[in-house]
């Protein structure tokens, strides 16, 4: 009987190590999932954005993992483009820059303005758009709905200054 205690004991010892050394590798990430992590870059660069009337704008993307983006220009006048719904970046696509297959001419409206990236692992919300020249444009009132805090989502908004050539 008092052998069997023992070996009892010392099992349950082993298990209650193996536990702590497992906990601790979840804590400090050995065998986490990696966060999910987008860039967007302008052919300006990420910050101090300033483009003038007929320049053209160029965007890239870089994501670390596979997801799917969701791109959304707000023009100064509060109307909003959708220029990316759902872009699967798949696994030939990860830590490689993609770029969108179109540019943009700046032209009026003129005044601050933002691009915002949404990426998510999981398919995002489809969104409802009316078709106006070459352009999406966004008709419902729209919210991203991408949690916070999560492993797999990420936003980013870069601010865009427009000014008119003088």
């Amino acid at each position: 009987m008092k052998k069997t205690i023992k070996i009892i004991l010392s099992i349950t010892a082993v298990i209650g190590t193996v536990f702590t050394v497992l906990a601790y590798i979840n804590d400090v990430g050995f065998f986490a999932e990696k966060q999910l992590e987008v860039e967007i870059i302008t052919n300006k660069g990420t910050s101090y954005l300033e483009f003038i009337e007929d320049e053209q704008m160029r965007i890239r993307i870089k994501a670390n993992k596979k997801c799917y983006l969701q791109l959304i220009y707000y023009l100064q006048n509060g109307e909003r483009l959708l220029l990316l719904e759902n872009k699967k970046i798949s696994s030939d696509l990860v830590d490689k820059e993609y770029e969108l297959p179109y540019s943009f001419i700046i032209a009026a409206p003129f005044g601050r303005e933002r691009l915002q990236l949404n990426a998510s692992t999981k398919k995002m919300k489809k969104v409802q758009t009316e078709q106006r020249d070459e352009y999406k444009y966004i008709t419902d009132d729209f919210v991203v709905s991408i949690p916070d805090n999560n492993k797999n989502s990420f936003e980013k908004v870069l601010i865009i200054s427009t000014k008119k050539r003088q």
